[in-house]
């Protein structure tokens, strides 16, 4: 059994040892680690807290957040910044982002409800609230086999190095819909009684726009309409602004991607 998983008594008794050992009857503090189980990192820094505080130093001091700070958004509020994330844009509302991401949706909560939340924290309630990063695993039946070799040996590798040259940042656009209506499988349920599952009434859609890292860090952009020259336009300049440095971004074969008037405002960017 390691220290790790000794009761938070006993491992406190075995602390105070390794430090009496050390600083009382002079052993060496690698020697103390390998004798109460301890690594060597821990035991300096054991030693140099009792130095500091002395018998206090003894105290132990429960992990993890406090439960006075913990800081949850109520029902009311979880609707409000749905509502933001859905109809607003961030500069709309006075933040220094031009399109939603995490920190953007951070900076928000903690200007509108005084809440802050940390990075883990934040991720925690973006999966509560349905967002979460998956990987696909649907191929298009359009798919060449060669090219996406040559793609991934070739046209990628050029696209990071010209852009460490440039000193660009390499992001993957995407585009998806967002409605209410929700699809629901099979289950069982008694003969002659069809399960009955309740499910809202109103029914919306919504599109969104997407820029990923190759880190996974993403930056969208909400819209009610269809993704015209216009949209598309308008989320590259507020991409461009948020990134505030060249950006690399790979497109796939959507339609808007080839009009005159994008391809017009990329040749003057």
């Amino acid at each position: 059994m390691s220290n790790r998983e000794l009761p938070v008594e006993v491992l406190l008794e075995l602390r105070k040892k390794v430090v009496y050992a050390v600083v009382h009857h002079d052993v060496k503090k690698s020697m103390a680690a390998k004798l109460f189980g301890f690594s060597l990192t821990s035991v300096i820094k054991y030693v140099r807290e009792f130095e500091l505080k002395g018998e206090d130093s003894f105290h132990y001091k429960k992990r993890g957040v406090k439960e006075s700070a913990r800081c949850f958004l109520s029902a009311a509020q979880i609707e409000g910044l749905l509502k933001t994330l859905l109809r607003q844009a961030p500069d709309d509302i006075g933040l220094d982002y031009t399109l939603w991401n995490s920190k953007a949706i951070g900076a928000y909560i903690e200007k509108a409800f005084g809440i802050k939340y940390s990075g883990r924290g934040l991720r925690d309630l973006l999966r509560r609230l349905g967002f979460s990063s998956q990987k696909p695993i649907k191929q298009a039946y359009q798919r060449d086999p060669n090219k996406v070799t040559q793609w991934l040996n070739e046209t990628y590798p050029a696209i990071k190095t010209r852009a460490m040259q440039e000193g660009a940042r390499i992001y993957w656009a995407d585009e998806m819909g967002l409605q209410s209506c929700d699809n629901r499988g099979r289950t069982y349920g008694l003969v002659n009684q069809t399960p009955v599952i309740k499910k809202t009434g109103s029914r919306f859609k919504v599109n969104m726009l997407a820029a990923i890292s190759p880190q996974g860090f993403m930056n969208w952009m909400v819209f009610e309409n269809n993704c015209d020259s216009q949209i598309f336009i308008e989320f590259l300049g507020r991409l461009r602004r948020q990134v505030k440095q060249k950006v690399f971004l790979i497109v796939d074969n959507l339609k808007v991607h080839h009009s005159k008037n994008v391809q017009c405002y990329v040749g003057k960017t």
